[in-house]
């Protein structure tokens, strides 16, 4: 079932190197391509680079990125829909995780005074400390690791406290929560957390994150195990150099497939490698009588979810264009429910405003529903309209068959889109420079480890009813 991609990686990568172009930068990215083993040729009407075959401005309209260009190589990009990068003269976040590393080196250093090491024994600890839909694309592999440890420590992010509390404490001994901003910024917070890491000794300690941080490499350094097991990952989420020194504080590291894997068949590498056989481990999230939601919650009969929250700003979709989708779905005879984070709360209730002046029936629900609760509201729409984040991965995973999904265009193929083979339908509506060549955007997005510069306000409403129509067959 993995999905392999050597097959979608473009024959030759085609590179434009604009008039901003600085040779320092330029070798970051040509030694980040010839790792990848993604064949290049790279192209400029500029002496910047020697190996640049001589160009003109016209030919970014045949090329696959425009690196570094001026205001008008930028507007010829788009006007084309071809990505474009440049990269910050300087790296602030990369400084501030070098002074974390040092930060939390010192701090380590009190630790050990302060907490020598415990003769108390367990015989399995697992980190997973990254985000809410990471821990959806996971949890199913924790009925695998109890069959074969028994009960055993979960170290998790405190925001999926109530889905493993509902869910999966069965299998847990404990669920140590971690509170990633006070982690990364609190010294008192930090040493509190690592006294309890450090309360008992474990066999084994195994760390399945792909895109490890300096969170989960913290925590995997400081807890005392026999065995530390992990993968060979990424560099997403930590710099090359950190990595290489967190590395020799385990035992054993697997390798990971080099190519692009949707996260939950990563998973399934890592714990078919660890286990040494094959699994047939479901994508499921069962809910306990979901229809108690429309009590709970007053849901109108049928209705339409709008999720419009996201963990950053530049993913989510903007209000105007959340009511254009809500008034057509109303003309289809359904009600609209807001949800989102307490955070979205004011946001929720301008599109509620505009939506009611309109005569349509709203809930605003942005606050008040816990993880579960979440679910189970989405689980009873008819329709789930979301921006790509963490209850898209609720709604697969309940099996929901009409998911409709805005994505700003970070990991594709990664995240988005869900393979055929998992439950229900799942639309993918997507910028349009992602639209026109699927294959190239996924290199972009994925092996050159660029973040996402799309414009998330150009993916017009339209294209998603459109998307509506073709699921319910409306021409």
């Amino acid at each position: 079932m993995h999905i392999q991609t050597d097959d979608l990686i473009p024959s030759l990568f085609n590179i434009y190197l604009g008039k901003q172009s600085k040779l320092h930068k330029l070798t970051t990215l040509i030694t980040q391509l010839q790792e990848s083993k993604i064949p290049f040729n790279i192209h400029s009407p500029y002496s910047i680079y020697p190996d640049a075959k001589k160009c003109t401005q016209d030919f970014i309209e045949q090329c696959h990125l425009v690196f570094m260009p001026d205001s008008k190589e930028y507007k010829l990009a788009q006007t084309y829909h071809i990505p474009t990068y440049a990269p910050k003269h300087i790296d602030f976040k990369n400084i501030l995780r070098y002074m974390r590393a040092l930060s939390f080196s010192i701090l380590d250093q009190i630790a050990k005074i302060l907490y020598p090491k415990p003769s108390k024994k367990s015989h399995c600890i697992v980190i997973k400390t990254d985000a809410i839909g990471d821990y959806i694309l996971f949890r199913n592999f924790l009925a695998e690791i109890y069959k074969r440890y028994g009960s055993f420590v979960l170290v998790g992010n405190l925001a999926c406290s109530d889905l493993i509390k509902e869910f999966d404490s069965k299998y847990l001994i404990e669920f140590i929560p971690i509170h990633r901003p006070s982690f990364l910024k609190s010294p008192l917070y930090y040493l509190k957390i690592l006294k309890k890491l450090k309360s008992l000794q474990y066999e084994v300690l195994i760390n399945p994150l792909y895109s490890r941080d300096i969170i989960s490499e913290q925590i995997s350094k400081n807890i005392y195990a026999k065995e530390k097991i992990t993968n060979t990952g990424d560099t997403l989420a930590i710099l090359p150099r950190l990595k290489k020194y967190y590395d020799s504080f385990y035992t054993h590291i697997l390798d990971s497939t080099p190519t692009v894997i949707f996260e939950f068949y990563r998973n399934l590498e890592f714990f078919e490698k660890l286990f040494k056989t094959k699994l047939n481990t479901p994508y499921i999230l069962e809910l306990e009588d979901p229809k108690q939601a429309f009590k709970q919650y007053s849901l109108p009969k049928d209705y339409a979810t709008l999720f419009i929250g996201a963990s950053s700003t530049y993913r989510k979709w903007p209000k105007k264009h959340f009511i254009t989708t809500a008034t057509y779905l109303a003309s289809l005879g359904l009600a609209i429910v807001i949800c989102g984070g307490k955070e979205d709360e004011i946001e929720a209730e301008k599109i509620k405003q505009a939506l009611e002046a309109k005569n349509i029936t709203v809930l605003n629900l942005c606050g008040k529903t816990t993880l579960s609760g979440l679910a189970k509201v989405v689980y009873n729409g008819n329709h789930l309209i979301s921006n790509e984040t963490s209850c898209v991965h609720i709604a697969k995973a309940i099996r929901h068959d009409k998911v409709f999904v805005v994505y700003n265009g970070n990991h594709f193929r990664r995240f988005t889109p869900y393979p055929k083979g998992f439950w229900g339908e799942y639309y993918g509506i997507y910028h349009p420079i992602i639209m026109k060549n699927p294959d190239i955007y996924m290199v972009i997005s994925n092996f050159l480890q660029l973040p996402s510069r799309l414009d998330i306000k150009a993916i017009s409403p339209q294209i998603m009813i459109d998307s509506i129509k073709k699921a319910e067959n409306i021409k």
